[in-house]
């Protein structure tokens, strides 16, 4: 029989990157040194803050100013759970945490040593501020569910993420010299469509749409983002080229373009998949983590699954 839900999908609402620039609020640029109050002195209260590794940097860094807005001056790299904790213990408070390391379903690969999120949090106890949201953005740690679950109730954090895949990112564009003419232009059609599918630009899955690069296109402006695609298996080899001449994207029988291709595999681990064709999983129990666990093993889609523990009564 096959293990039900723990709870149903529920689609949360998370806005995509806005197209104004974020107000100082919202952003890295007004963090301030408290000096009084109920935080720490010499402590910063962060917004939007990304923790990566130098190997990583040119990735995350762009990947995160397209679907999170995180300034610049709030990317953050460690290469160990103890610089790790080093640099949580610098601010008083974070809006927003988000971490791309590798990762395997409960364990953080950190460049110095490989640990679990147990291994972790002794690490960084007694370093960690309150964090209103977490998102883990490295590979598969959302099937570790319970693992997940632990360790977001025990640090009190309110919402934490994490993918249930593997993560792909790429750099794609096009590079244009001079003003292209139309019948080139519309020779690329097909393929932007396709890419636009996996070009994020906000957290909820709004992408960059074709009309926009032919737009760019046609003003002699080349252009460049981050690509982004999840599977179920780790494939090294794996690259966007190979995403955008997929047969999938074409009916066999018909003949017809496919949009959605990721929709109708013969099994859900053949897929690749973008951003929006996540499913959302909240998980808000111990017994719901562990429920989620059994039910991936045999509905091994991508999910968004996303932690959020009952608030701790004083």
């Amino acid at each position: 029989m096959t293990p039900q839900p723990a709870t149903p999908d529920t689609a949360l609402q998370v806005p995509a990157t806005p197209v104004t620039p974020l107000s100082n609020a919202a952003t890295g640029t007004n963090n301030q040194v408290l000096a009084t109050g109920a935080t720490s002195p010499k402590k910063r209260k962060g917004g939007r803050v990304l923790v990566t590794q130098p190997s990583l940097s040119s990735v995350a860094e762009v990947l995160f100013e397209q679907t999170q807005g995180v300034p610049p001056d709030e990317v953050v790299y460690v290469e160990s759970a103890e610089q790790f904790r080093d640099r949580l213990a610098e601010y008083s408070s974070i809006d927003h945490l988000a971490i791309l390391l590798h990762m395997i379903e409960d364990e953080l690969l950190f460049a110095q040593k490989q640990r679990t999120l147990a291994e972790t949090q002794v690490v960084i106890e007694g370093s960690v501020p309150p964090i209103a949201r977490w998102t883990f953005d490295g590979c598969g740690i959302g099937r570790g569910t319970s693992a997940l679950y632990a360790f977001a109730e025990h640090f009190g954090v309110a919402r934490m993420e994490g993918w249930t895949h593997y993560h792909h990112l790429e750099s794609w564009g096009k590079v244009v010299s001079g003003v292209p003419s139309a019948a080139t232009i519309a020779a690329q059609h097909t393929e932007l469509e396709r890419a636009a599918n996996f070009l994020p630009k906000g957290d909820a899955g709004a992408t960059y749409s074709a009309s926009e690069m032919e737009s760019l296109m046609q003003q002699g402006t080349s252009f460049t983002y981050l690509s982004e695609f999840f599977t179920y298996y780790g494939e090294d080899s794996l690259v966007f080229a190979n995403v955008l001449t997929d047969p999938r994207w074409t009916d066999s029988i018909t003949g017809q373009p496919v949009l959605q291709p990721w929709a109708a595999v013969r099994h859900p681990t053949e897929a690749w998949y973008p951003r929006t064709a996540a499913v959302t999983r909240v998980v808000s129990s111990p017994q719901e983590a562990s429920a989620f666990e059994l039910y991936f093993d045999s509905n091994p889609q991508l999910y968004r699954v996303v932690i959020m523990p009952p608030a701790k009564v004083p």
